[in-house]
């Protein structure tokens, strides 16, 4: 089963764009931070849903705190997208506008731990330095890791090469309708990675209680 979980943009598409300074092998941010656990046990495979407004305080943030030059680096513009796709035209130097209103990529959330220790784990891959202090660097940055919330460590991120157009709900971790599952797996040759990791878990699993 997939779920949805939303997220507003830019978080949405740092979570399943491949970041070329993490050798296009991950996504910027690799934790999803909330201030709820999921009734379900991890491992979850969620359908990653940019929600479709970008309120002021956000557009503000993106020239903050790294995120430009992070949304730049993927290819993105760093800024609103509505002027652009109301005109249907690009943005500058060859970048996309970020999408909103639209499912943008696929994840499995493959567990959920109190953001205080994630973020000292964080700290100290950030004073160890190199590549691994960099992304640990991201991750703190694009989250919050107040005490009393939770991190959704995220796998297997895959973005869409085309986004689907879906309207979203105010609800942690829904059901997708089997209309938007089946239009998410057309774009991976008719497998949605996320789900297909989470059913190799769960065989895993089965065969070990044997």
């Amino acid at each position: 089963m997939l779920r949805i979980l939303s997220l507003w943009q830019p978080w949405a598409t740092l979570c399943v764009a491949p970041d070329p300074a993490h050798g296009g092998r991950r996504p910027a941010k690799g934790n999803e931070t909330r201030g709820w656990q999921p009734k379900s046990p991890p491992p979850i495979a969620v359908a990653i849903h940019a929600t479709a407004t970008m309120n002021g305080e956000i557009l503000g943030r993106i020239h903050h705190d790294g995120f430009a030059t992070v949304l730049q680096r993927l290819g993105y513009y760093a800024g609103d997208p509505r002027p652009w796709t109301k005109r249907n035209i690009a943005p500058p130097r060859g970048l996309r506008p970020l999408p909103l209103g639209a499912v943008v990529g696929v994840a499995l959330i493959a567990g959920v731990e109190p953001t205080v220790d994630v973020a000292r784990e964080l700290q100290r891959e950030i004073e160890a330095g190199g590549e691994l202090g960099a992304r640990a660097a991201d991750e703190l940055r694009f989250g919050n890791y107040e005490r009393g919330r939770f991190a959704f460590r995220l796998e297997h991120a895959h973005e869409l090469r085309m986004p689907i157009p879906f309207a979203g709900k105010q609800h942690a971790l829904y059901e997708a309708p089997a209309h938007l599952e089946d239009d998410i797996a057309a774009q991976f040759g008719g497998r949605i990675p996320g789900l297909d990791a989470l059913l190799d878990a769960r065989r895993v699993r089965e065969a070990t209680r044997r």
